[in-house]
């Protein structure tokens, strides 16, 4: 059995250690993924901390397709582009 899918059923069942266990895998790729993004240490870390609030806020998401790994790179890259239309200049009515 695959140990990422077994922690995340494990997790979504309501153990917070393999909930823990599991984030602690993925965190490494997450964290590279957002220091290829932005250059500031502070918003890097709060883009990370929201892509793994949103993973808990979705548990039961994930069905297994893919590694949970590029399950939560795909959250990551939500959060990124979330990020990016909240700074955007707003467009001009008429233009």
């Amino acid at each position: 059995m695959d140990v990422e899918a077994e922690l995340y059923r494990a997790w979504v069942a309501g153990d917070r250690n393999a909930g823990a266990r599991l984030i602690e895998r993925a965190l490494p790729s997450v964290s590279r993924f957002f220091a290829n993004k932005v250059v500031a240490t502070a918003e890097h870390e709060d883009l990370v901390a929201m892509t793994f609030e949103r993973c808990a806020k979705s548990l039961g998401g994930w069905r297994g397709a893919g590694s949970f790994r590029g399950y939560v790179l795909g959250i990551a890259l939500n959060v990124l582009r979330d990020e990016l239309r909240r700074r955007a200049p707003p467009v001009p009515m008429g233009s």
